[in-house]
């Protein structure tokens, strides 16, 4: 469906429902959504791209939905996201779009997210040259990273939301720790 026709259905789901809801509910309502968008815009402005922005809000989003769903398999989990966090490692710096770490089933994990616009990431060779020898120092410093070219983000950040935390869930092992827990062998 497209976003155009999604947010129309959103829009007249949202109006037939507050005919059945009190003024001071309603009033409420608007404070907590208030409340909500001065924490994403101020969550966003480290964030130096549009699709940075795109992303980060969907992340954020669907942080405690996630939270609790791992929480289910492990009652000890924590993710904690950084944006623009600088990371030093054998004398170099490096400032990844996203730093996720996540504390699961007693290990830690360190995930880099890079939301690769056109502008910055492998529209030369030595661009391209630069991330892939990034990703390799990262890499050996126990950070796994995932990249999505801009246009992927722009067009279903969503969507890459998803596939991060679908890849944090099977590289800490909680989806084969929630499978053995409850589907068995025999």
């Amino acid at each position: 469906m497209a976003k155009s026709k999604v947010n129309h259905y959103l829009q007249s789901t949202a109006e037939k429902v507050k005919k059945s809801v009190e003024p001071r509910v309603l009033e409420e309502i608007k404070e907590m959504l208030c409340k909500q968008e001065i924490y994403l815009l101020n969550s966003i402005r480290n964030c130096e791209s549009p699709v940075e922005k795109l992303f980060c809000l969907h992340l954020l989003d669907w942080l405690p939905h996630y939270e609790s769903q791992f929480r289910y398999i492990d009652s000890d989990v924590t993710i904690s996201i950084f944006i623009q966090k600088e990371i030093e490692y054998r004398g170099k710096k490096y400032r990844p779009d996203f730093l996720i770490e996540v504390y699961a089933l007693g290990n830690e994990f360190d995930f880099i997210v890079e939301c690769d616009g056109h502008n910055f990431h492998e529209k030369t060779k030595a661009q391209a040259k630069r991330d892939k020898s990034r990703d390799r120092n990262l890499q050996s410093a126990g950070y796994r990273t995932i990249r999505f070219t801009g246009s992927e983000i722009w067009e279903d950040s969503a969507s890459c939301v998803y596939q991060t935390y679908q890849l944090i869930e099977t590289v800490t092992g909680l989806e084969e720790k929630y499978m053995t827990d409850h589907f068995p062998v025999d």
